[in-house]
């Protein structure tokens, strides 16, 4: 166990230590194939890692392509080529930007000046017309690639922060497997022990010649026993902090039911409400569920009397409320009883928040255990 533990722990650890660092590039990079509605993005991240030298001839390939295009076969438009370079500058600030451009502008605007206008290359020479229309393309242009490059700045630092969000989550992941291999290692351990202290004290139980002692050392055990059993009803059945009590109670009366009462003409119900409990609590209510059936046993119902015992579980607003009740000898809740039994049924009460009594009555005894819910 401990060996395939080590094993876990190490391929937890060596799993989130070869992730790469936060702070890093965005995962969709070039070395990872992109899914269709990430590609148009992966594109993008792959053209904004490229060298500033590489980016700017880039930029300038779909200018002279634009500009050939429109020499070639476009002769005819020359009273409005700036429509034609619109694009060359719409994907230099999406995909390329840092400056690509604001340079695809100006590349584009030199191009139309001096070529594509039906006017002298000289700008003091130029047509009012075009040159109101070269200043307007110009002017939008350079709007354009302001917001382009802001977007673009925008979308790779929500990019930047999923990344980091990403790596986070799987850090969390994988502390979150390493923190569950040790807690099953530790329950497995606890369990152990909790079986080999019954072991123990029953041991020692029958090799002590002292009635009272030996009475003692047995309902220490059946304590232990009882921790022990709460722990593999939770482990079999919870994986998290929060217990569905109503299976978990009954379930611990049927053992008890098998180990105490026996042929005993004595009938063990419960009456218990479907409700949730943290952990912690559920433990808790699981001991003293068995305090308060084992001191009904011992004490309600002597000389082999039959009788029945009723668990209860209800919750009434923000209160819950554990009862056992039963038709036996209720003269013995007469005295308050200083035994460990009812002395760790108080404590476990002063744990939970709650009050716990007992009442009894010619008719038997009833001991509540009310506390409030969390």
């Amino acid at each position: 166990m401990g060996v395939t533990l080590m094993g876990k722990q190490e391929m937890a650890r060596g799993g989130a230590a070869s992730s790469p660092e936060i702070g890093s590039r965005p995962p969709l990079c070039a070395t990872e194939a992109p899914t269709d509605a990430l590609r148009w993005f992966w594109l993008a991240q792959l053209l904004h890692d490229l060298p500033i030298a590489l980016r700017f001839t880039l930029a300038t390939c779909p200018v002279l392509f634009t500009f050939a295009v429109q020499q070639l076969f476009l002769p005819e438009a020359a009273d409005y080529p700036f429509i034609y370079f619109v694009p060359a500058v719409l994907f230099s600030s999406l995909f390329l930007a840092r400056g690509a451009g604001l340079w695809t502008v100006v590349l584009s605007a030199a191009l139309i000046a001096i070529f594509l206008l039906p006017s002298p290359a000289r700008m003091d020479l130029l047509s009012p017309r075009d040159l109101i229309a070269l200043l307007l393309f110009v002017g939008t242009g350079w709007a354009t690639v302001i917001v382009c490059e802001a977007l673009h700045d925008a979308l790779f630092g929500l990019a930047s922060a999923n990344s980091r969000l990403s790596e986070a989550n799987r850090r969390i992941a994988a502390s979150e497997e390493e923190k569950e291999l040790l807690l099953d290692e530790v329950t497995h351990r606890f369990k152990n022990d909790l079986a080999n202290l019954t072991a123990i004290l029953r041991l020692q139980a029958n090799d002590t010649s002292d009635q009272i002692a030996r009475a003692e050392l047995l309902a220490a055990s059946d304590r232990v026993h009882v921790l022990d059993r709460v722990h593999r009803r939770l482990s079999m059945k919870e994986k998290v902090g929060i217990v569905e009590v109503s299976a978990f109670l009954s379930e611990l009366c049927e053992d008890l039911r098998a180990a105490l009462i026996g042929s005993r003409p004595i009938e063990l119900t419960n009456d218990i409400e479907r409700s949730y409990l943290p952990l912690t609590q559920a433990i808790t209510i699981g001991l003293v569920t068995n305090e308060l059936i084992t001191n009904a046993l011992k004490h309600a119902f002597p000389d082999g009397r039959p009788g029945t015992i009723t668990v209860r579980l209800k919750k009434e607003g923000g209160t819950f409320c554990l009862s056992t009740a039963d038709n036996g000898n209720g003269e013995r809740s007469a005295v308050p009883s200083t035994g460990l039994g009812q002395r760790l049924v108080r404590s476990m009460a002063q744990l939970l928040r709650g009050r716990y009594e007992m009442i009894g009555t010619p008719q038997g005894t009833t001991c509540t255990l009310s506390f409030p819910a969390n």
